[in-house]
């Protein structure tokens, strides 16, 4: 595995940020046809509770960030040498009289032009924070596109194998959902030695 990687990061006043990257990977499990797949990514921030109008309003207690980005990625899990065309052996053959000779056999049928496997993903979000810290709530909108997926395609017997590993033509694979994650700080170590003093008068 040779990659190259590169990331820009931007922040103006902790108010706007951005961030872009991009990453060339080339594996040694694909043939020198496809070895390469490169990857970029971009992401950007809004931190709207250093805002003006957030601080004037509701103060530093709480705090919100929307947030956005996009960015791709490579599958390589394949097994070593699947684009080169070998031969197995020993195997007999039987000529003429009948006399049992070693040979040689493909060992199947390969694509040697088989590639990365790429997926494409979106998020959208938000980060909230309420009361100092204490209740968080963050939530995630996302949206992936799967694409060249590496594919044990069938193919005929009369080849001398029944499939082949390869990028499956035009497939796709889309997955999209949402979560919300919450999490609270109730009681605090300062707030439980004040309870404990109170209940012991």
């Amino acid at each position: 595995m040779l990659s190259y990687f590169s990331r820009l990061n931007y922040n103006f006043k902790n108010k706007y940020y951005i961030t872009a990257s991009f990453r060339g990977d080339a594996s040694s499990l694909f043939g020198p046809e496809n070895r390469w797949g490169y990857f970029p990514s971009v992401s950007a921030a809004w931190t709207l509770s250093n805002e003006d109008f957030w601080q004037d309003n509701l103060g530093d207690a709480s705090s919100f960030k929307l947030r956005a980005s996009w960015g791709m990625s490579g599958n390589n899990n394949i097994g070593n040498y699947e684009y080169a065309a070998i031969m197995n052996s020993p195997a007999g053959a039987v000529f003429g009289n009948g006399t049992i000779v070693s040979a040689m056999y493909p060992g199947g049928v390969k694509d040697n032009a088989i590639g990365w496997e790429s997926t494409s993903q979106y998020n959208v979000g938000f980060d909230l924070s309420l009361f100092s810290n204490r209740l968080s709530i963050s939530g995630n909108y996302y949206l992936s596109y799967t694409k060249d997926l590496l594919f044990e395609q069938p193919i005929s017997a009369i080849s001398g194998a029944s499939s082949m590993l390869t990028n499956l033509p035009d497939s796709e694979i889309r997955n999209t959902g949402f979560d919300v994650q919450v999490d609270a700080r109730l009681i605090t170590g300062n707030d439980y030695l004040r309870f404990a003093s109170e209940d012991y008068r």
